[in-house]
């Protein structure tokens, strides 16, 4: 096996697995795990940390930090609720991103900044 050339193959594979996720509706976090199983190879990166450096160093690069996934899950559920015309409260937003209290003055600048529902009918 040519790992040095696998190696850069899986480059390209998990860059591109991490745009895919980055783009899945409802918001999915971009983790090294999450990148594997939309691989179809979950755990097989990592346990060939040695013979694929390049590759687990493009895992942990895409990782998505918490608070990052957090606010692009809050993003969406704004948007989501301004799309469907329901009340656009901010603990609607929360409670559909499924985040906590807070995150409340957060939610409501966002929904402040969103353009309104008309912009989406």
């Amino acid at each position: 096996i040519d790992w040095t050339g696998r190696d850069r193959e899986e480059v390209v594979k998990v860059g591109h697995a991490a745009a895919v996720l980055l783009l899945q509706d409802p918001p999915v976090r971009v983790t090294p795990a999450a990148i594997e199983r939309h691989l179809g190879r979950r755990g097989w990166l990592r346990h060939r940390r040695s013979k694929l450096p390049l590759a687990n160093a493009a895992l942990d690069g895409h990782e998505e930090a918490l608070a990052s996934f957090q606010r692009r899950r809050l993003q969406w559920a704004a948007t989501a609720l301004l799309a469907s015309g329901d009340d656009p409260t901010p603990w609607r937003a929360l409670r559909i991103a499924g985040l906590r209290s807070e995150w409340l003055a957060e939610a409501a600048a966002l929904l402040a900044t969103t353009p309104s529902a008309s912009a989406f009918i």
